[in-house]
């Protein structure tokens, strides 16, 4: 059995990458994957990281103020959002 280990981050540790979510990109029927987790080492650096599966462009850093408990991505009414529940919160991206 092979078992594959690859990280990236410098100083971030295995906890930082504990919640996470995978969808289609929207507009492009499905044919590319986003990787959305929680990135951070300390209450102060924590960010959503949006990836492109398969590569490694990212589309998107976006500091959260709290460490991310959850992340859901969700069409309502023919728009995309990502949502992320934090500690005390709940934040609401729209995909544009």
């Amino acid at each position: 059995n092979t078992i594959l280990d690859h990280r990236r981050g410098g100083s971030y540790t295995d906890r930082s990458f504990l919640r996470s979510a995978i969808f289609p990109k929207p507009g492009t029927e499905g044919k590319t994957m986003i990787a959305a987790y929680g990135r951070g080492s300390a209450q102060s650096d924590q960010k959503l990281i949006l990836q492109e599966v398969g590569t490694d462009k990212y589309i998107q850093e976006i500091p959260v103020a709290k460490p991310i408990l959850d992340i859901c991505p969700i069409l309502l009414n023919r728009n995309h959002y990502v949502v992320v529940l934090g500690e005390t919160e709940i934040v609401v991206y729209q995909w544009t």
